[in-house]
């Protein structure tokens, strides 16, 4: 990998314990397996905002099996099944203390 661009670029990797599925080098010498890359925007944006363009970048990297129709309802499912596990788990974390102090 070169960067032939005018702009510094910083890459970070993990241990050399963890291969990966791609090697990177620098000025021809390796420097370590599992590269990370993040990609920047000029303008801050909202993940909401770029919920359409994630959701049909996931559709490109999904299994044939799974159609496009499907992770609308996962994404809804995740955004409503989250929060709601959480306030459950606190709900019986409470139930379960307030036993315990009735026990006692």
């Amino acid at each position: 990998m070169t960067n032939a661009g005018e702009r510094r670029a910083a890459l970070f990797a993990t241990t050399p314990a963890e291969p990966g599925p791609v090697s990177a080098t620098l000025d021809g010498q390796p420097v370590g397996p599992n590269p990370w890359l993040a990609f920047y925007e000029a303008k801050r944006t909202s993940i909401a905002n770029r919920l359409p363009t994630i959701v049909a970048r996931m559709d490109t990297f999904r299994p044939p099996f799974i159609g496009a129709w499907l992770l609308w309802p996962l994404a809804a499912l995740f955004v409503l099944g989250v929060p709601a596990a959480v306030l459950l788990a606190y709900a019986r974390a409470v139930a379960d203390d307030e036993a315990d102090e009735r026990v006692r």
